[in-house]
């Protein structure tokens, strides 16, 4: 793995040697991804790296599943454990991040969609389109010639 600095110089890394060093399975790893800050979520608010790490690290041993599902059993887990408990912390509020992370679906949505809402918003979006048309002056057709 590699991550590239500001210096247009290159950092390198041995995947399993940063598992090894952190404690953690690539399912943690993964989870621990997911629940601090990233382009799909927000951590929870006064939790940072290193308490989620310790969070996450206390959750004990993985189950046996299947990756994605492991991932979120994880998140799961996390969000009812006792130090986030009393922080209201949803599963559902990291669904993009499982999404990309976890599955590798790429989602412009976050969250289960509701499908009456949406249609509701695309009905009132054409609607106020064809009350425009209506409502605009004709423009006078023009033959071209060719």
């Amino acid at each position: 793995m590699y991550r590239p600095t500001s210096h247009q110089e290159f950092l390198f890394y041995d995947v399993a040697e940063c598992w090894d060093q952190l404690g953690l399975s690539r399912a943690k790893l993964t989870a621990l991804g997911i629940v601090c800050h990233n382009d799909y979520s927000e951590n929870i608010h006064g939790f940072a790296v290193g308490t989620n790490l310790s969070i996450i690290k206390s959750l004990g041993e993985d189950p046996v599943l299947t990756e994605g599902t492991l991932v979120e059993s994880i998140v799961e887990a996390y969000c009812a454990s006792v130090e986030i408990r009393g922080a209201n912390a949803d599963p559902a509020h990291f669904y993009a991040a499982i999404q990309i992370f976890a599955h590798g679906v790429a989602t412009l949505m976050r969250g289960p969609v509701d499908l009456g809402q949406l249609l509701g918003v695309i009905n009132t979006r054409v609607s106020d389109l064809l009350q425009r048309v209506e409502a605009a002056t004709p423009v006078r057709a023009v033959a071209l010639r060719t």
